[in-house]
């Protein structure tokens, strides 16, 4: 009798509190479904079902397009990583060791100054605190450091994500330093 009478006068449980990691929406979903009020719940069945097969198929149209984005960070030539608001890498894509030699393993503990030829890196500091005050860096050339000891000349460009305290920063992968020199030494013949 006790049971019954809970299932008359109480609200249902929410199905996050008996089965872990039940999606929230989900969860609405089927709450939705056993409300003691017969206008609150959906009209069937078959619309309760309904309801659950649109909530998965946005679930897995979300999937899908989480997993193009991500091939799409791993494929890039470019250097792709999240910045924390101290300027470490915190996802750095695989072109990091393609382009400069630095596994993502290597970057854990360097902050993007790190990687910049020393010369450069009050500059770099000034540029991390512009973005950090809401500048958008664009098109920012900075000679950078390889793990063999090389340098390559890398054009960035940066953007602070305000509400994560993220910045993303892009660099193109391939070496602008070989246009520069040779537009130099096109100078050095012309004049």
């Amino acid at each position: 009798m006790a049971v019954l009478n809970h299932v008359i006068h109480d609200q249902p449980n929410k199905t996050g509190h008996c089965v872990d990691a039940v999606p929230r929406e989900l969860d609405r979903i089927c709450l939705q479904g056993l409300s003691r009020k017969r206008d609150d719940r959906q009209q069937s069945a078959m619309a309760l079902g309904e309801e659950i097969q649109a909530w998965l198929a946005d679930q897995a149209e979300r999937k899908r397009t989480a997993q193009e984005r991500e091939r799409c960070f791993n494929l890039s030539l470019d250097l792709f990583t999240i910045l924390n608001a101290e300027g470490r890498l915190t996802q750095p894509n695989p072109a990091w060791e393609s382009v400069l030699g630095w596994s993502a393993r290597d970057l854990q503990s360097k902050q993007d100054w790190d990687l910049i030829d020393p010369d450069g890196h009050q500059h770099a500091i000034k540029g991390h605190e512009r973005i950090l005050s809401g500048e958008t860096l664009t098109e920012v050339e900075y000679r950078c450091l390889c793990k063999d000891d090389g340098h390559r000349w890398i054009l960035w460009n940066a953007r602070l994500i305000p509400a994560e305290s993220s910045i993303y920063l892009i660099g193109t992968g391939r070496d602008g330093g070989d246009q520069r020199r040779q537009n130099h030494c096109a100078g050095q013949y012309s004049a």
